[in-house]
């Protein structure tokens, strides 16, 4: 028996290369089924009507594997742009408050908390 010269494998290239065209096909093969959906049911269910089990099983996996996904909700990092107003607000009345004197009900402008003025 002769021996069939082959080539040697280079380790990372060939993967990297299957691997890309693996993911090239799945992703031209998802755009086309995504194309043509609607036309692919109705040949499936014409098909399983008629009696072709096959379809019949490949409809009804497709029907109960894959359900759309709702939304998701966007998730917001630290306070929104309303809480910030309403902080800026309650400060710069805050401000204005001390301003005129008359602060939190417990004595003049700048005592020290538990001092009241008179005691």
């Amino acid at each position: 028996m002769e021996r069939i010269y082959r080539p040697p494998r280079l380790r990372g290239e060939e993967k990297v290369s299957r691997t890309d065209g693996l993911n090239q096909l799945r992703w031209a093969a998802d755009r086309r089924v995504g194309r043509n959906a609607k036309k692919l049911a109705d040949l499936l269910a014409g098909k399983a009507l008629a009696g072709d089990l096959a379809s019949a099983k490949i409809l009804v996996g497709l029907a109960e594997g894959k359900k759309a996904r709702p939304e998701r909700e966007k998730r917001r990092r630290g306070p929104s742009g309303l809480d910030l107003l309403e902080a800026a607000i309650a400060a710069q009345q805050a401000r204005e408050a001390l301003e005129k004197g008359q602060g939190s009900g417990n004595g003049a402008v700048g005592a020290r908390p538990g001092e009241r003025d008179g005691l």
